[in-house]
């Protein structure tokens, strides 16, 4: 009932001798609908989407940080002694600068000679050379992932219809074609990454291994070189023995024959001739 009064006093009809209006006095502000709790949940949702929505992005990004491939890699801590705990000689010190051509300390040009001749033309250090080279190209294979890919095409064709076939004989035609394609993948998990990193170690593995080639080469034909001398330092001296006991038999027999010197030193010194001559 107070609706409608307040309805009829609103609405104030008034007639004339043409025609009849209907006015409409403003609604109080105060009568304003108020918010039922419908309304007021929507709002509420409203405001907690920008929220749960940087929620999802925040596990979103831990999920992704999450499923990288694999840990970083760390060196293994070895527990090494400081300095060389070998105990020093008189006249002998470590304090000598490295020599990296440590072979020419022995001024000697044969085996200068020798070890050029190894290191130009060995077939180990090649092969190890070649893999050095192998895994850096297979280092920019691997690279090449994490950069985008570009492929052009291009063709073009030239045809010519016969003078006796189709509606306008004798025609000719050229065809052009371009095309161009780019493709990026996101390097989102840290495939690539950790396959560059592996390809990283495998370089330096493959130098690694060359040094050690080219170390142990060198250092076999140096004590190769060094034995050889050393034999033939021996033989030299063994000859110089050996002529010695012949001039000693050679003395022991003529001091024999002028009686000076008895058969025992004369078998003496025949014993340690052939003695001599075996080795």
């Amino acid at each position: 009932m107070n609706g409608a009064r307040e309805t009829d006093q609103r609405v104030r009809r008034v007639r004339s001798p043409g025609f009849s209006r209907v006015a409409r006095s403003p609604a109080p502000e105060s009568a304003a609908p108020a918010k039922g709790p419908a309304e007021a949940g929507t709002t509420n949702q409203e405001g907690a989407r920008p929220a749960r929505a940087l929620v999802l992005t925040s596990a979103l990004a831990a999920f992704l940080a999450g499923c990288t491939v694999g840990p970083n890699y760390r060196a293994p801590q070895m527990q090494v002694p400081a300095a060389f705990g070998a105990i020093a000689k008189p006249g002998v010190g470590s304090n000598a600068p490295p020599v990296a051509a440590w072979w020419t300390t022995f001024r000697d040009p044969v085996l200068d000679s020798l070890i050029e001749r190894t290191l130009r033309a060995n077939p180990d250090l090649r092969r190890a050379a070649a893999r050095v080279r192998e895994a850096r190209a297979q280092r920019g294979v691997v690279s090449a992932g994490a950069l985008p890919t570009v492929d052009a095409t291009g063709g073009a064709s030239r045809r010519r219809t016969s003078g006796n076939v189709g509606e306008a004989p004798g025609g000719t035609s050229n065809l052009f074609e371009a095309g161009f394609d780019a493709l990026w993948e996101i390097d989102v998990f840290g495939g690539v990454r950790r396959a560059i990193e592996a390809a990283d170690a495998d370089v330096d593995a493959s130098v690694e291994n060359r040094r050690d080639v080219l170390v142990s080469l060198v250092a076999e034909v140096a004590r190769n070189y060094v034995e050889l001398r050393g034999a033939q330092r021996r033989a030299a001296i063994a000859g110089s023995n050996l002529a010695a006991q012949r001039q000693t038999l050679d003395l022991n027999r003529t001091r024999l024959d002028a009686g000076i010197a008895t058969e025992l030193d004369v078998v003496r010194s025949q014993s340690q001739t052939a003695t001599t001559e075996s080795t």
